[in-house]
């Protein structure tokens, strides 16, 4: 055996420090075997496999954290779908997303949802929403194209026409729960 070690030491030693290499490296290879570039392999731009930095100019949201602080408080530091209290998890998130409110609306506790990560993201990629009538959760008809898969019982079809953990105090406007259905949920 110790000659499969004198073999495969070198090949370790070189990329055990190097793990980009190692992962660009490895993309070559399967996508020589697909017959394909890298590029078409990894749906990318040759522009994209160089690892660059570059200064850009960003706008930041500001008091976000006191919308954070205001959703999570009135949601008693609970996902409204889940009820997961853990905080590293949770997410004030906007009905109206922020790019799209009014001065008055972007820190209005009632354009806010305390959300887990997951149901964050799915409610802000239009698969989720929460009906204006009786704060049901709805399933995207982009959503159900994955109902076959292992996780989607557990993890949407679970929650499907349950209703949202209602908060303390300011609950969702119903004006802007029917906005994000009209203009960010993917279809009934």
């Amino acid at each position: 055996m110790s000659a499969g070690k004198v073999v495969c030491e070198p090949i370790w030693n070189e990329f055990a420090n190097d793990k980009e290499r190692l992962f660009v490296e490895a993309q070559r290879i399967k996508a020589q075997l697909q017959n394909k570039s890298i590029e078409d392999s990894l749906h990318i731009t040759p522009k994209e496999l160089e690892g660059k930095e570059r200064e850009a100019v960003i706008h930041q949201r500001v008091n976000q954290s006191a919308f954070r602080s205001m959703i999570l408080s009135n949601y008693e530091g609970r996902c409204a779908i889940t009820g997961i209290n853990i905080p590293e998890l949770l997410v004030a998130s906007h009905i109206i997303p922020w790019v799209d409110s009014t001065p008055q609306q972007k820190l209005n506790p009632e354009n806010g949802i305390c959300l887990s990560a997951l149901y964050d993201k799915a409610f802000d990629k239009g698969f989720i929403t929460i009906s204006p009538d009786n704060y049901a959760i709805c399933l995207s008809s982009a959503l159900r194209e994955y109902e076959t898969q292992d996780y989607f019982d557990t993890h949407f079809g679970s929650i499907a026409g349950h209703k949202l953990i209602m908060p303390i105090e300011h609950i969702p406007n119903r004006d802007y729960l029917a906005y994000h259905i009209d203009r960010i949920f993917r279809g009934n």
